[in-house]
């Protein structure tokens, strides 16, 4: 894993330890390196590694939801690409299908 990668995750992670630290009921993230900052790195790349940081965050019992706000339709198709192979397709909310 790239130092950039790391550092992404981090910054996910981060955030969903802050929501828990604060019993926030829902957090919504805007794809975080998903536009000029991305690099050299694959859109499907950054998405994986955000969706497989929430995947993998424990969560705590007030934690009802977590968003990812997709701003294009290749956000979006990639994004439902991850969640269906992750198996969290019948997770994704029907008004971003």
């Amino acid at each position: 894993e790239s130092e950039a990668d790391r550092l992404l995750r981090s910054a996910y992670k981060a955030s969903l330890e802050h929501a828990k630290k604060h019993r926030l009921a829902a957090v919504g993230f805007s794809l975080l390196a998903a536009g000029v900052f991305r690099g050299r790195r694959s859109l499907y790349h950054i998405l994986n590694i955000a969706v497989q940081t929430i995947k993998d965050f424990e969560g705590y019992d007030a934690l009802q939801e977590i968003s990812l706000c997709a701003f294009t339709e290749a956000e979006c198709k990639e994004l439902r690409e991850i969640a269906s192979k992750l198996g969290l397709l019948d997770e994704v909310s029907p008004s971003n299908r």
